[in-house]
């Protein structure tokens, strides 16, 4: 099990629990990491799947997971989520039974899954959900002996709701990778045990960084402003401004699409000229995953070239995650951008404009980000691209041409990937992940070599 599982920890655990016993390896380590200690006798509470559940803590939970199967099209992922679903309530009632049975008076279902609400009973409704969200693959059983106990992510609303003297009160929250996130009126809430704590980290540096640099009213006005942070029991939080408006439809008109440019020149333009890690260390990560010699080889060399070829590109700061789900709009304006964990300076351009491109087309097709890469971004790129681009390129001061977008593209694609290896490592063992966003992509570049004999990659 990877790590982003437990992004439901902070809403379920007790603010004051520093013991544990749990059945699953990676838990114990995110646990210690957080300063918890595991323990085989009188925990303070007990985590565990239903064949180990042993029953004797205050607080037990059962964890219901689906197991990872790999799906190729949207019709077999679409049967699976059913399938799956049902399964879950199924298999939470029989833990509900089984939890009875040891003692525990009363128990209760939160059904969840990873980047959706976890369905915390008495929760405040969130509103109009996603068909998706109508069927959870995953649930948690919760059995308490004694009365609920102030959970970690409660404690945290309670810490905060102090310092601005006023209660805060949040909808249920979601479960994403590694933290809790809870939006409560005009804020916004990230809680973490563990490696999470990364991820909040990030996006505290980020906004820190942007107000720091005295930014211009395009950005001032869109970029969240971070408002609280610390530490309370096993956990890291920080609380930041909930900035107004609406998901952006995927389909941007050009209005829209101004808005965009107009964001992304002016955040380019902080700590313009700031170095940045070389290509070739994310090459290293993509060829670490790769299980043939000659992807690996290839991987590195796109890396090499790529430095080589981009060295004379000025860097800028970069949102690192510019697509149409951490955009805010107002009567179809761009009103804000969230989620900043992903962003860093030093970064190439057109890289998140770049992404929001080829994400759009992908929400429409269910591409993958191989496949969409080769069969549109990369023939789109070597025919020059588009006048986005043109527009884009033009206000930053640069001159880009068909063979330098089309390394642009491939930066995108190495820097994109590098970035699911190393927020989603057990990527590197699914099959059909692999086949279809790294080797789709490398078989291409090695048939390009083949059919340009002397040459490297691209001309």
């Amino acid at each position: 099990m990877w790590f982003g599982y437990f992004g439901w920890l902070p809403a379920l655990v007790p603010a004051d629990a520093r013991t544990f016993r749990v059945s699953d390896p990676m838990l114990a380590e995110l646990l210690r990491d957080a300063g918890g200690e595991i323990v085989e006798e009188t925990p303070d509470a007990e985590i565990a799947d239903l064949e180990h559940i042993a029953g004797d803590a205050e607080l037990a939970i059962v964890t219901i997971e689906p197991g990872y199967v790999e799906e190729s099209t949207l019709l077999a992922s679409v049967a699976r989520r059913a399938r799956r679903t049902i399964s879950a309530r199924v298999s939470a009632r029989r833990a509900s039974k089984r939890l009875n049975e040891l003692g525990y008076g009363e128990t209760d279902v939160v059904l969840w899954d990873i980047d959706q609400f976890v369905h915390l009973p008495g929760g405040r409704p969130t509103g109009r959900r996603r068909p998706a969200e109508l069927m959870p693959q995953r649930a948690l059983v919760v059995g308490r002996r004694g009365d609920p106990t102030t959970t970690l992510l409660e404690a945290v609303a309670q810490e905060f709701g102090g310092q601005v003297g006023s209660t805060v009160e949040y909808s249920q929250p979601l479960a994403r990778q590694g933290l809790s996130l809870a939006l409560a009126g005009e804020y916004v809430l990230r809680v973490a045990i563990g490696h999470g704590r990364r991820k909040i980290e990030l996006q505290e540096a980020a906004l820190e960084r942007l107000a720091a640099a005295d930014p211009p009213p395009v950005l001032e006005q869109r970029v969240p402003k971070l408002l609280a942070k610390g530490r309370l029991g096993l956990g890291d939080w920080c609380v930041e401004e909930r900035l107004p408006g609406r998901i952006a439809p995927h389909e941007l008109d050009d209005e829209l699409m101004e808005d965009c440019i107009d964001f992304l020149v002016a955040l380019h333009g902080i700590g313009r000229g700031e170095p940045g890690p070389p290509l070739a260390e994310s090459a290293k990560t993509l060829a670490a995953a790769c299980t043939r010699k000659d992807h690996r080889e290839r991987a590195l060399d796109l890396g090499h070239r790529l430095d080589a070829e981009l060295g004379h590109v000025p860097r800028g700061f970069s949102h690192g995650d510019f697509w149409t789900n951490n955009l805010l709009v107002v009567e179809n304006r761009l009103r804000g951008v969230i989620d900043w964990d992903a962003s860093r300076p030093g970064r190439l351009p057109l890289l998140d404009l770049l992404h929001l491109q080829l994400s759009a087309r992908r929400e429409k097709t269910r591409e993958f980000l191989g496949v969409a890469l080769v069969g549109r971004q990369l023939p789109w790129a070597e025919a020059g691209g588009d006048d986005i681009v043109d527009v884009y390129c033009r206000r930053i001061g640069i001159d880009v041409d068909g063979p330098l977008l089309t390394w642009f593209v491939l930066a995108y694609w190495i820097e994109r990937i590098a970035f699911e290896l190393y927020l989603f490592p057990d990527r590197a063992q699914r099959p059909v992940w692999m086949r279809n966003n790294v080797e789709v992509v490398l078989d291409a570049l090695g048939a390009q070599e083949s059919s340009r004999p002397g040459t490297r990659l691209v001309s």
